[in-house]
C-alpha cells in the first residue's frame, strides 16, 4: 500500500485491543513490526502506539479507556451487517 510519490501510506488502520501491550509484543516479536511510538497513561494503558512494517503503519491503543472518542454518541460503532444487491437487481450486466 503506497501513497504518493514518496511511498508513504495514505491510510493508517487503527485498532483497539483489550490488551494492547500483548498485541504490541505479538506484532513486533512474532510478525516483525517495528515499534515507532508508544504512549502510556498513568494506569499503564496504551493511549496511542504506532508500529510499522515496510512502508506500512498501524496505530493501536487500549480498548475501554477514556479518550477523545469516548464522548462521541454511538462510539465505538457496533458491527453492522452489510449486504450488496445482486448484480441482476442492481441492473449490472445489461
Amino acid at each position: 500500500m503506497t501513497g504518493g510519490a514518496s511511498g508513504v501510506p495514505t491510510i493508517y488502520p487503527t485498532i483497539l485491543y483489550d490488551d494492547a501491550k500483548a498485541a504490541i509484543r505479538t506484532l513486533t516479536q512474532g510478525l516483525g513490526f517495528t515499534e515507532e511510538a508508544v504512549h502510556e497513561g498513568e494506569d499503564g494503558s496504551v493511549l496511542h502506539a504506532e508500529l510499522s512494517l515496510g512502508n506500512g503503519r498501524v496505530m493501536l491503543g487500549s480498548r475501554g479507556r477514556e479518550g477523545p472518542t469516548s464522548s462521541w454518541p454511538g462510539w465505538p460503532p457496533a458491527a453492522t451487517p452489510v449486504s450488496s444487491p445482486s448484480p441482476a437487481s442492481a441492473g449490472w450486466g445489461r
